[in-house]
């Protein structure tokens, strides 16, 4: 049991580490390397040892029926957490950025490295801002928005309250600290299996209305959000259909030449 519980301390002190620390495997590969070895070189010494040998010696150990039903339930512990952490990590692998010439694209398709999207026939298209390595903003404009932003990122989504998170980033970035925001309207439902939140605040600027919509769709096998921001002046109704249509041509799987 000595030997046993080798597997069940380590096991829990990994996984404590990644509650506290978020996730360590991705990003500290090199962290197993101390508890593999302390793990080899104590179950030699549990083996080799003569004085636990001396301690307790052959003809009083007896490992009967529950002896391999505690076997069984390590085993099964282990095999749970091996799962978890190889899920988690083939998770990951796939929702890292890839080159963007790499991309296999449909026809009327862009991408970001991370999803591929189709942009509505009727946007302008304005330009795009960033980089590789921080991501990129592609920026578009209609005839009643004059602003419509379109970012990807790679961030771990899973409630609303993640969402409001990236909401209140891009807000506090795009609007300044003396708007008061006023809710028009929100979404809560599923694009293609994937959550889709959207909503929409209207404010005054220079005595003048203004309607910002905000949206989010975060797939549930994936690492990847693709929001979309559109600023309007008369309505916002017509905002939230784009986004809507947008949204459903989304793709986060992308495939390499």
């Amino acid at each position: 049991m000595l030997r046993l519980s080798v597997f069940y301390i380590l096991v829990q002190l990994i996984f404590k580490m990644q509650d506290k620390i978020g996730s360590v495997i991705p990003s500290h590969p090199y962290f197993f390397i101390p508890l593999v070895l302390f793990l080899i070189i104590f179950f030699v010494y549990l083996f080799k040892s003569k004085h636990l040998n001396a301690y307790i010696p052959k003809t009083k150990r007896k490992f009967g029926i529950w002896g391999w039903v505690g076997v069984l339930i390590y085993l099964m512990v282990f095999a749970m957490y091996a799962y978890i952490s190889g899920k988690e990590l083939y998770k990951r692998y796939n929702s890292l950025p890839i080159e963007l010439s790499s991309v296999i694209l449909n026809e009327g398709e862009s991408t970001d490295g991370l999803t591929a999207f189709k942009p509505l026939a009727i946007w302008q298209n304005d330009t795009v801002m960033g980089n590789a390595k921080d991501g990129y903003m592609h920026v578009y404009h209609t005839e009643d928005c004059p602003n419509i932003l379109v970012t990807a990122m790679n961030a771990e989504c899973k409630t609303r309250i993640d969402y409001y998170m990236l909401l209140n980033d891009l807000c506090s970035n795009l609007l300044p600290d003396s708007v008061r925001l006023k809710e028009e309207e929100y979404k809560d439902s599923v694009i293609n299996g994937n959550k889709y939140y959207l909503n929409t605040y209207s404010f005054v600027k220079e005595g003048d209305t203004v309607y910002w919509t905000f949206s989010a769709l975060m797939p549930t096998d994936y690492y990847k959000v693709m929001t979309l921001s559109s600023i309007t002046h008369d309505s916002y109704r017509h905002s939230i259909e784009m986004s809507d249509e947008f949204m459903k041509k989304v793709r986060f799987k992308l495939e390499k030449r």
